[in-house]
Formats: structure tokens, sequence, C-alpha cells
């Protein structure tokens, strides 16, 4: 986020701040924040329909159908299909497949683990630094499932991963939703720069 001027540099970042924290207490807090961009934008959204759509995404993403959502299982494959159905109907626009994008990193062992990304875009506002990107990022997989030894038996377990980091995969799609809903929020802090998630 530097665009060379420290002065402007300066003021960006705390504007993006300023925007952060915003948005950090419109969702821990019941009162009301009124955009201060878009007369009526936010109209219909309560504080609580926020938290709602927040315990939604977790409640989700943490169940026990996604199984942990260790990195190349199915529960991972599951959960890209979510976040990539919520970024569709939201608006934004998504550039990975339905169910992600499977990659693999070569461990030293010599195995490879696979996991997957979703990535998904809003284009930028000024067509002269639409090509500049600002990347908000959260990381879909957890520990998946584990077995413990309980009373002399052995049982297994699911890490269902609700602060590791189904959250922070909540908090990155209804930030993606804000952004996209009221555009001019974007404007005033972004330069006309393109999301990236």
């Amino acid at each position: 986020m530097k665009t060379g001027n420290d002065a402007t540099d300066k003021v960006m970042r705390k504007t993006l701040l300023k925007y952060l924290f915003l948005l950090f207490l419109q969702v821990l807090f019941p009162v009301a924040l009124h955009s201060q961009f878009r007369p009526g934008a936010f109209d219909n959204l309560t504080d609580s329909e926020t938290v709602r759509a927040l315990k939604g995404h977790v409640g989700t993403i943490a169940s026990t159908m996604m199984e942990g959502r260790a990195a190349g299982s199915e529960g991972e494959r599951l959960a890209a299909e979510y976040v990539t159905g919520v970024f569709r109907s939201y608006g934004i626009d998504v550039l990975s497949g339905d169910d992600g994008d499977l990659f693999g990193i070569r461990q030293e062992n010599g195995d490879t683990l696979l996991s997957r990304n979703v990535c998904a875009f809003i284009e930028g506002t000024d067509k002269s630094l639409s090509d500049r990107y600002i990347v908000i990022g959260a990381r879909m997989d957890n520990l998946g499932t584990g077995t413990l030894t309980v009373d002399g038996e052995t049982v297994e377990r699911i890490r269902y991963g609700a602060n590791g980091n189904a959250s922070g995969l909540a908090m990155l799609l209804e930030v993606g939703r804000l952004l996209k809903t009221n555009n001019m929020m974007l404007r005033s802090w972004r330069n006309g720069k393109s999301i990236f998630f």
C-alpha cells in the first residue's frame, strides 16, 4: 500500500484503519452505525443481521460435515464450494473453480501436501489503478481429525476449527459483501484499486 509519497501513504493507512475499526465496532456492538457514503445503503442491515451472517458462516464452515477441513480433504473441498457460493451470491467475481483450485506443496519427505484456494475479485473503479491490488486473505484449511485416548479407549475427534480459521473466513466473506455493497466506500480508501480475496 505504498505510493512513494509518505504523506499520501500515511493518509491511506489512517483511512484504512478507520474503516476496519468501524467494521469491527459494527460487528461487536449492538449500536446502529450509519453509512456516511451512500445514504440508505445499509438501511435494511442491522447489527443483528451481520452477527447472524457471521455466526452462520462459522457454523457452516466449522460444522461436522466439513470434518475439520484438513488440507486436501473432502471437508476442505466442501468448504471451498461454500466460500465460492457465498462470494457468487454477493456478486463478487470468483476466479477459481466451483470447489477451489487444487495445488500441491512438496514436503521434505517427498510427499506432496494437497490443499485448495478460492480466489475472488472486485474490480477497481479507477481504470488507471485497477491493475493495482489490495489483497485480503484467510486460511481455509484446518487440522482435520485426530485420535485421543479417553478412559483407555481410542476416540476419533474432529477439530472443528471455529477459531482456526472459520471465524477469519466468515469475516473475509462479510467484508467482501460490505465492500461490494457500497462501492463508494471502496473509492475513498483504496483510491480505485482492485480487491483480491
